[in-house]
């Protein structure tokens, strides 16, 4: 389910990727695709993808191409995030858990707590973007 989530005068968008099981009922989370004003990333996790677009440690870094026979390599990239301060790292963190535990009480139907969840989601969000600025 995708998930808009505002903050001040912007939206965050999460969108999660779930890979389905075969023979079983429980759909494994594979991706989170986190889009803020004109970015979009993809990552493992909301914690690495809020920390690419926010800056921070926690992101993986872009895939690496490999060069087709007879074509140039291509030109090292820096994947060298700045490093986070304490509190900045522990907003990502509080987010990642608010929002591990929407993703639970979605899938119990636990629709009081998802929402409960997902406006802590949202002011930890806040205060990340403040962080930023």
């Amino acid at each position: 389910a995708l998930m808009v989530l505002p903050i001040e005068d912007a939206l965050i968008y999460v969108q999660p990727l779930y890979l389905r099981a075969e023979g079983g009922r429980i759909h494994q989370l594979e991706r989170v695709v986190v889009a803020y004003q004109n970015q979009v990333v993809m990552e493992r996790r909301l914690e690495a993808g809020l920390a690419r677009l926010f800056g921070g440690a926690g992101a993986e870094p872009p895939p690496t191409r490999v060069a087709a026979a007879g074509e140039a390599p291509a030109a090292p990239v820096s994947t060298t995030a700045p490093a986070p301060n304490a509190a900045s790292a522990e907003l990502l963190r509080r987010a990642q858990q608010h929002y591990d535990r929407a993703m639970e009480a979605q899938r119990a139907g636990n629709w009081a707590q998802y929402g409960s969840e997902i406006a802590q989601l949202g002011a930890v969000l806040k205060q990340l973007q403040g962080s930023k600025n």
